[in-house]
C-alpha cells in the first residue's frame, strides 16, 4: 500500500482529480483555440492575470500533459474503484486521456512541419497507452464463444437475434 490514510487517501485523490479535470478543460481550449492563457491560481474580476496574451499552444500543451502526468499517480487504479466510486478518473483513464492529448497535439505538430516536436508528443501518447495495456485492467473484447466473429457484436449485443450466444444478458446458461 502507499502507506496513507484515509483522509490523506481522499485529499491526494482530490487533488489527483482537480489536475485531470483542470487538464480536461484546456483540451478543450486547445482544441478550439490553440493559444489560451494559463492560469493556475484563483484569480478576482481585477486580477491583472485576466489581461495577458495568451499562451502560445504548445506551452498549452505541455501544461496539459504536466497536470496529467501529476495527476496519475495520485489517482486509484481502475481495480481500487468500488461500485460507489463508478464514474471517478482512475489513474488508467487518466493515462489513456493523456495518450488522447498528446496524440491529437502530435499529429497537429507533425502535419505542420514540426516533426520533432510531433515525434516527442507521439511518443508520450505511445508511453501512456502502454501503461494503460501493461495495467492490465483491461482486455479486449474478444469472448470465446464469438470466435473470430467477436468484432461483429461489439456493439449489438441487446437481444436474442444480435447477440447469438446471450453474452452479458439475464437470459445467459
Amino acid at each position: 500500500g502507499s502507506g496513507l490514510v484515509g483522509s490523506e487517501m481522499c485529499i491526494r485523490d482530490s487533488v489527483g482529480e482537480a489536475h485531470f479535470f483542470r487538464a480536461y478543460s484546456y483540451f478543450d481550449l486547445l482544441q478550439f483555440y490553440g493559444d489560451a492563457i494559463i492560469i493556475t491560481q484563483p484569480l478576482d474580476v481585477t486580477s491583472p492575470e485576466l489581461r495577458v496574451a495568451q499562451n502560445d499552444r504548445s506551452e498549452v500543451a505541455d501544461f496539459i500533459i504536466e497536470d496529467l502526468e501529476t495527476a496519475a499517480p495520485m489517482l486509484p487504479r481502475f481495480t481500487e474503484l468500488t461500485t460507489d466510486d463508478a464514474g471517478r478518473i482512475s489513474r488508467e483513464g487518466c493515462w489513456a486521456f493523456l495518450s488522447r492529448v498528446a496524440l491529437y497535439e502530435g499529429t497537429w505538430q507533425k502535419f505542420r512541419g514540426n516533426e520533432e516536436r510531433g515525434r516527442e508528443l507521439l511518443d508520450i501518447a505511445a508511453k501512456a497507452a502502454k501503461q494503460v495495456i501493461d495495467s492490465k485492467a483491461f482486455s479486449l473484447f474478444k469472448p470465446d464463444a464469438l470466435k473470430e466473429k467477436a468484432q461483429k457484436y461489439m456493439f449489438i449485443l441487446e437481444d436474442a437475434k444480435s447477440n447469438p450466444c446471450l453474452l452479458y444478458t439475464s437470459d445467459a446458461a
